[in-house]
């Protein structure tokens, strides 16, 4: 099960995610809430990734999606509270840190988008 939700920080959207993110068509929602997001125009996003218990390599092409969505629109993306586990996905997958920036925390992620 995968739990998405968002909310503003200032001009900032932050997506906070929770459970896993696989090939499941409940993760493809993790790149359908982006998208969504993305018509509101922001010119930053964070995906709070705290919660997510578990990624595989499919999760990982919905979080490169998006994050090439949010590219193309002209928005920064980036990742924060990425599990141990998680991160280990991510940085197999050649995502970590090279594509994505992942932070330890949202002041961590916050201070990087200024």
């Amino acid at each position: 099960m995968l739990t998405i939700n968002s909310r503003n920080r200032g001009d900032v959207l932050i997506i906070d995610l929770e459970g896993q993110i696989d090939g499941s068509s409940e993760s493809q929602q993790v790149l359908s809430s982006v998208k969504e997001s993305l018509e509101q125009k922001p010119s930053r996003l964070l995906l709070n990734l705290e919660h997510v218990r578990w990624i595989n390599s499919l999760g990982v092409g919905y979080l490169v999606a998006a994050f090439v969505s949010a590219r193309n629109q002209g928005t920064s993306l980036r990742l924060f509270g990425v599990p141990s586990r998680v991160a280990a996905v991510l940085q197999t997958c050649g995502v970590s840190p090279n594509v994505i920036g992942v932070f330890a925390d949202e002041e961590a992620a916050l201070k990087d988008l200024t």
